[in-house]
């Protein structure tokens, strides 16, 4: 690794630092610098590259990357200096823009389109990084626990949230690793060739973004975790474990082509008793979200691993 490499994978550990500390605000006070560290990642570690790998073959695909994440640069700062429901229309408008792109190859104004083979990864490579990525977002949501019960005071009530949300971590854990972890990473590190895992990869920002509203919800729960609980607040305590269960089951069928029967029966579970949620306080809301992550995480162990042929992922 050169000393510009290592700079630039500093650069990127220091942003990845603002982003965690700001997405619990993202959608609030905060949205500038969440935008704002996540552009600075991509665009730096994009343009280190381009010019380190300046006159070789690899400098197009990354001239790629740095035009695209330009142009989504427009609607992350947009929505950045917005507020409410046009801050998240914007926002997903960039990552519309980033995974279209992605898809059709990274079509760029006098490079074309990417090869095919440029969006090769070694399986054992891919695997890797998508256990570290998860693991990171979960490192958000215990961070986010301990400081908002920093905050809200030793209550009785308020230590019953901090269990509910150190409950539901153990589980995202364990659904997400007992076989998507273990047997996943090694199908597609045993697969032959190189693995074209964008179906891979773009699983997981659906399960980052899943453990963001589940810490969002938890920053809540734990600060007011007695008295009504407001609609929004009851669509991130039951969506975002939804929306975990999705991206698993996304990632599941990605690899084996299948997906197991209580992923969607979770999810039913969730949007079934999500109105009765407003008649018990936001630690109870949390406590039966956290109960059916768990009936999904019993079935997964009663059932035992199954290992299955990997599909082409790609």
């Amino acid at each position: 690794m050169s000393v510009k490499t290592g700079q630039a994978h500093l650069g990127a550990l220091l942003g990845t630092l603002v982003m965690a500390a700001a997405a619990p605000e993202a959608f609030g006070e905060r949205g500038l610098y969440f935008a704002g560290a996540y552009l600075a990642i991509q665009l730096g570690a994009s343009g280190i590259l381009v010019h380190l790998l300046r006159g070789g073959e690899m400098q197009r695909p990354e001239a790629r990357e740095a035009f695209w994440f330009g142009v989504s640069a427009v609607p992350w700062i947009a929505g950045a200096l917005m507020h409410g429901w046009a801050r998240g229309v914007l926002w997903a408008l960039a990552l519309a823009v980033e995974y279209v792109a992605a898809v059709l190859r990274l079509p760029t104004p006098g490079l074309g389109r990417g090869r095919a083979t440029e969006f090769g990864y070694s399986g054992e490579h891919l695997a890797d990084r998508c256990r570290q990525f998860f693991t990171i977002a979960l490192g958000e949501l215990i961070l986010v626990t301990g400081l908002t019960l920093d905050q809200s005071g030793f209550q009785v009530a308020t230590f019953a949230a901090v269990l509910a949300a150190f409950a539901t971590t153990v589980l995202l854990w364990r659904v997400y690793f007992y076989s998507a972890g273990e047997l996943q990473s090694k199908a597609l590190a045993e697969a032959s060739g190189p693995v074209h895992g964008r179906p891979v990869v773009f699983a997981h920002p659906i399960l980052v973004a899943a453990v963001i509203a589940i810490s969002i919800s938890y920053k809540f729960v734990i600060s007011h975790p007695l008295g009504r609980t407001p609609p929004a607040w009851i669509a991130l305590i039951v969506g975002g474990p939804a929306l975990f269960l999705a991206g698993r089951a996304f990632l599941e069928y990605a690899v084996f082509s299948r997906v197991s029967w209580d992923r969607p029966i979770g999810i039913l579970v969730l949007a079934v008793i999500s109105p009765a949620m407003s008649l018990v306080p936001p630690v109870g809301a949390a406590s039966a979200a956290a109960l059916v992550l768990a009936g999904v995480a019993l079935v997964d162990t009663a059932r035992g691993p199954r290992r299955g042929q990997p599909a082409a992922a790609g």
